[in-house]
């Protein structure tokens, strides 16, 4: 196996791709990169650690330590079409009985979102 193959199983193994790392002089051996951030980073690191060396699991310790998931729920969520306020008035309407195409037209957002928000699957926050 060469150095690529092995990144490209990885890269594979965690679902993303891998990226060729171009160096400066030719002469120098071919490098590749897997990138993984995030939780999905977080939670691999968390799985790794007893299996690493004292030295790899001081890094894996810091890198966690300064792992901080924002959250994203609600209205801090750059994508989201409705206000907490909005999301209250849906609900209450739901309970009343209204049809969920209907409450869709007058926030401008699909019915699915209102399903969803019906079902729990998102705004879940409001009910905690």
């Amino acid at each position: 196996m060469t150095d690529e193959d092995v990144i490209a199983r990885v890269a594979d193994l965690f679902g993303v791709k891998y990226h060729r790392w171009q160096r400066t002089n030719p002469n120098h051996k071919p490098s590749f990169q897997v990138l993984l951030r995030g939780k999905r980073a977080a939670d691999y690191m968390s799985r790794l650690h007893p299996l690493m060396g004292q030295r790899r699991q001081g890094q894996i310790d810091r890198a966690l330590a300064s792992f901080k998931m924002p959250d994203q729920r609600g209205e801090k969520n750059n994508q989201s079409k409705l206000t907490a306020q909005q999301v209250i008035e849906i609900k209450n309407r739901l309970q009343k009985g209204e049809r969920p195409s209907v409450i869709a037209a007058n926030y401008e957002v699909s019915h699915y979102t209102i399903m969803d928000i019906k079902l729990g699957r998102t705004w879940q926050q409001l009910d905690e």
